[in-house]
């Protein structure tokens, strides 16, 4: 896993770790809040390996540990009240220690970087290819007169696959992850057509005659193309409401977007710089998982 991606699962985990404490009038109990949550947040976390001791100590409690009722909320002694409640700290403590090491240890990153995490390929073809769609989206999305937008590759994750994209603005970052938006929801609404034609697509690569058959009876392909088209418009008048492009940008802007569109498919994410601002993060979806293939 990334180091930044692990900064990430902290951060988003980190929030959900927390119980609130009140006492039960008139005895020596108290109720606490928030343990599911807490518990549910700190297993998710066990990946990362450094939770093992925390877990087991919230296992000591018994029952507690394994306790699900809708409402998150139980009854329990004072003393284990304040079990919980050391055990939530520590656990707090280690977070913020783990976060703080990791931003000390990773240099900071340009506020204009796009992280492009790449799908799982097995092959050098694969990842020829990826490069290239990778390329003609960001081409056709911010190299446009109304954008002024130009990028390079800032460098490679290692041992891991991710790349970094350097983008010469933080306008043209925010139109990515426009872009991107759009591309989802493309994604979402042509599933069916999408998984289709990569089908179709991948069987051609591997089999010569089925590759001559496609291309005789290209009516299937283009009605495919058609319906994507007909939803990429919709979400183009989306991106480009407002603003007075011309009729090549948007040309060129519906075919980034259906090349986003393709890679999220694929399973690509995009993300913004851990350093970048506000703005520029609310302009990024939340990463999709893969399409899934139909029965």
């Amino acid at each position: 896993m990334r180091v930044r991606e692990i900064k990430n699962l902290l951060d988003n985990y980190n929030k959900q770790i927390g119980v609130s404490v009140s006492h039960v009038p008139h005895s020596n109990r108290k109720t606490v809040l928030n343990l599911q949550k807490s518990l549910d947040a700190i297993n998710e976390l066990s990946k990362l390996g450094f939770l093992d001791d925390d877990i087991e100590r919230f296992k000591d409690l018994g029952s507690i540990y394994y306790s699900r009722v809708p409402e998150d909320k139980i009854e329990v002694d004072n003393h284990i009240a304040n079990q919980i409640t050391n055990h939530i700290k520590i656990v707090k403590e280690k977070l913020r220690g783990f976060g703080i090491l990791i931003d000390q240890s990773v240099s900071d990153q340009n506020e204009n970087v796009i992280s492009v995490k790449l799908p799982q390929y097995n092959s050098l073809e694969e990842l020829e290819k990826f490069i290239k769609k990778l390329n003609n989206a960001f081409q056709n999305g911010i190299t446009l007169e109304e954008i002024n937008g130009h990028y390079k590759l800032q460098g490679f994750d290692t041992g891991s696959m991710w790349i970094d994209i350097l983008v010469n603005s933080s306008a043209a970052v925010i139109f990515v992850g426009q872009l991107i938006d759009a591309a989802i929801n493309i994604s979402k609404r042509s599933q069916e057509l999408l998984i289709t034609k990569a089908n179709i697509e991948k069987l051609a690569l591997q089999n010569e005659q089925l590759k001559l058959q496609v291309e005789t009876s290209k009516a299937l392909l283009d009605g495919i193309e058609k319906g994507i088209d007909t939803i990429t418009d919709a979400e183009i008048k989306n991106v480009t409401e407002g603003a007075n492009y011309s009729t090549e940008s948007i040309g060129h802007i519906k075919q980034s977007v259906k090349i986003f569109a393709e890679l999220l498919h694929e399973g690509t994410q995009f993300h913004p710089s851990l350093d970048a601002p506000s703005e520029t993060v609310e302009a990024f979806p939340e990463p999709q998982k893969n399409l899934e293939e139909p029965q």
